[in-house]
């Protein structure tokens, strides 16, 4: 996992967390390792945590361990542990909540906008028969003013289609635009 032969990891001994271990991650992991003797019989010790691999990057691993043997005294005497490397799926997990907030930053703004607007402001999604022909819109998003000219609150709208909400009146002379400017 970490590029280190046998003999490597083995000469480091106890050095081996001190030398590789990410100083973010070090505390936590001496942590894990007092909580070894003082473990219930089957109980499983987890962490995440990064070393340094041998060509110098970050790796982030999970390890899970338990006592499997035990002294009169009730020490450890085994204790067995497998670790894996996550670093992908952290990386993933990272780039993923990278995007939300970037995503719900961007909502914010343009939510802020809409609702700065004087004007009312409906987002439509068009609803589509099995023929892929468009049939009804669908409310996706709609502003405080829009609200206000429908006489309706967002909870109401939101999900909608525009014959279900009682505007069509309002929006009959939209349709044909509507489908113009989908259809190009």
């Amino acid at each position: 996992i970490l590029g280190y032969s046998p003999k490597e990891v083995y000469d480091m001994g106890a050095e081996f967390f001190a030398r590789l271990a990410h100083p973010d991650d070090f505390g936590a992991i001496l942590e894990a390792v007092q909580r070894v003797p003082l473990a219930k019989d089957n109980e499983i010790i987890e962490m995440e945590y990064r070393l340094r691999h041998k060509d110098g990057r970050w790796r982030w691993l999970r390890n899970s361990g338990k006592v499997f043997k035990r002294n009169a005294a009730g020490g450890p005497v085994l204790y067995i542990g497998a670790a894996i490397d996550i670093t992908e799926a952290r990386n993933t997990k990272a780039e993923k909540e990278k995007l939300v907030s970037v995503l719900l930053e961007s909502e914010t703004r343009f939510r802020a906008a809409a609702d700065g607007s004087l004007d009312g402001f409906y987002l439509l999604r068009a609803v589509r028969d099995d023929g892929d022909t468009i049939v009804d819109f669908e409310f996706v998003f709609v502003n405080t003013i829009g609200e206000q000219m429908l006489n309706l609150d967002g909870f109401t709208i939101i999900g909608k289609k525009v014959t279900q909400v009682n505007c069509l009146p309002r929006f009959i002379d939209y349709y044909e635009t509507f489908l113009r400017v989908i259809d190009h």
